[in-house]
């Protein structure tokens, strides 16, 4: 009896905190992304657009260009197949992408009961998507919004990893787990991103506490004479990660026996379109280098100083400068020529944005440009405060978009802001986390306060 009322009480307590509001908000993104931001099509764009009319298809050989990742082109592709060449639904999804990671992210680090907290919570995150350096690319032609869901993935499976208990959720987060290290060579940017997978999220998904890996009942740690917990502990572990690796080479290969194959024979043919060994192997030798490449690269990919552009040009800013011209209420297509890429990776049509919702992200696009800064250094913060506060699943979630920040700054090349995208929902939740623990406190100083004065 006392069992069951303990059960009991502790459902009640888990649904005090529900995190259902949360689940609107996408659909926020992708109105907001409809009415305010119009279509922009960048120079890679236009190579986006043409591989995705051109692959699988006769013509794929000159038309695809095949130094980009498959990934976003399916996508584009799949938009062009079900819903033509209009871009509303282009701006839906892509808004989708870029708000969801945001929703689930706050919704894995905060927990609040109250109504009203739960509606602040609702608002600074609504306020996110008039932030025109990030929410802008909801309707840009680039695969930024894939690179921000694909990364919040990440976050969300390992931060499942300390919360799974059941065999059947194991298993469905080893699946996911698979599925994320087959997916990400063509989600990759580069190298840089494909590292992202299996050098943070495995290890949490197979190490992190309270996990029970393949289902099995949770052993004392003095058993170590027993088999199945030397398999469970140590064999499978290992197994799984070498077999992470072998899945994402093998995902890659298809990938690149296709261009073999199909592919035109040109110097476009090269693995994601750099190559960074010489900058690899250098900052691998020489651990002083990989220091300074962090030092210096990780705040362009915060938008705190210039870029690696021509003037240190900050493409969040120039590109959505753009959007908010209302000389492109349409839509807008960089003047650049380049057949066949450009004639026939033009096809998709712009739709007139509101005149009310451009106007609104014109107005705030200097106000963004310091929100956008402010929530990238929360972003690194949150994660420290939250390993001193000992809350290890915010730690763990948090913690990926710093990661994503460093292994790509450590592997050196050339670096833009844009890159840096998917580090922006992490810094929301980080900054809502921040804000919240605060508060905590604070009521906490102040009920220890009034206790010891009652002394």
């Amino acid at each position: 009896m006392r069992a069951s009322t303990v059960i009991e009480s502790g459902e009640q307590k888990k649904s005090s905190y529900s995190r259902r509001y949360l689940l609107a908000l996408p659909l926020v993104g992708a109105l907001v992304a409809v009415i305010a931001y119009p279509l922009k099509v960048t120079v890679d764009g236009f190579f986006y657009l043409s591989s995705a009319r051109g692959l699988w298809t006769e013509q794929d050989a000159e038309l695809v260009y095949w130094s980009r990742e498959v990934g976003y082109v399916i996508f584009l592709k799949a938009l062009n197949y079900f819903f033509g060449s209009g871009d509303v639904m282009l701006s839906a999804l892509q808004g989708v992408m870029l708000s969801a990671p945001i929703a689930i992210l706050v919704g894995m680090t905060v927990r609040v009961r109250t109504i009203f907290s739960k509606f602040l919570i609702a608002l600074v995150v609504v306020s996110t998507f008039w932030v025109p350096q990030y929410f802008g690319y909801s309707s840009l032609v680039l695969k930024q919004p894939l690179l921000v869901a694909f990364v919040g993935f990440a976050a969300f499976v390992a931060g499942l990893s300390h919360s799974v208990v059941r065999a059947r959720s194991v298993i469905a987060l080893l699946s996911l787990t698979v599925l994320g290290a087959f997916v990400a060579p063509h989600v990759a940017i580069n190298m840089k991103y494909l590292w992202m997978w299996p050098g943070l999220v495995v290890p949490f998904v197979i190490y992190a506490r309270r996990q029970r890996l393949m289902g099995l009942r949770k052993r004392q740690y003095g058993d170590n004479k027993s088999h199945r917990f030397l398999g469970v502990r140590i064999l499978f572990p290992l197994f799984f990660s070498a077999m992470i690796f072998v899945i994402g080479h093998v995902s890659q290969g298809l990938w690149d026996s296709y261009k073999k194959s199909n592919g035109a024979d040109s110097a476009l043919l090269v693995d994601y379109g750099m190559d960074e060994s010489d900058a690899i192997f250098d900052r691998l030798t020489r651990p002083w280098t990989l220091v300074t490449g962090i030092k210096e690269e990780v705040p362009i990919l915060m938008m705190l100083v210039g870029t690696d552009n021509v003037g240190g040009v900050k493409e969040n800013e120039l590109f959505t400068s753009i959007q908010a011209d209302p000389v492109w209420r349409c839509g807008a297509y960089d003047a650049f020529y380049m057949p066949p890429y450009t004639e026939f990776g033009s096809y998709i049509q712009g739709t007139c944005r509101s005149r009310v919702g451009q106007g609104i992200a014109r107005s705030v696009h200097g106000w963004g440009s310091l929100y956008y800064k402010i929530l990238m250094i929360a972003a690194f913060v949150a994660p420290l405060v939250a390993f001193a506060r000992r809350n290890w699943q915010v730690a763990t979630v948090l913690s990926c978009g710093v990661w994503f920040g460093l292994i790509y700054a450590a592997y050196g090349g050339y670096t833009i802001d844009r890159y840096g995208l998917p580090i922006f929902p992490f810094g929301v939740a980080g900054a809502v986390y921040l804000v919240v623990e605060a508060f905590r406190l604070t009521i906490v100083s102040k009920s220890l306060r009034t206790t010891h004065s009652l002394f």
